[in-house]
């Protein structure tokens, strides 16, 4: 899935130390917000993971097209769905480009 819109928003870099049964391993994420430019404007949060979250450089006001896909996981704890949003890149917008 695909959007466009404007950066209102970027998180710093978090880092996370994540266990699975074979090893432990940093993850970094970043949050970036984004919202469409309609008549009613829609905002958007979406966490880059990795290499992706590490090389985002863009600053807010920045239009873009983000490419993502949402995910719906279950809480462990009290057994409550969430969605989020997985942005695996975010390009910016040329002012040559359509909207």
């Amino acid at each position: 899935m695909e959007f466009v819109g404007i950066i209102v928003a970027v998180s710093n870099l978090e880092e996370k130390a994540v266990s699975d049964s074979r090893q432990n391993i940093n993850q970094c994420y970043r949050d970036v917000v984004v919202q469409t430019q309609e008549k009613y404007p829609k905002g958007l949060c979406a966490t880059l993971k990795g290499d992706a979250a590490r090389n985002f450089d863009l600053p807010e006001g920045t239009k873009v097209r983000v490419f993502f896909e949402p995910r719906a996981y279950r809480s462990k704890t009290s057994g409550k769905w969430f969605t989020s949003c997985h942005a695996w890149r975010i390009d910016e917008r040329r002012k040559t480009e359509a909207a």
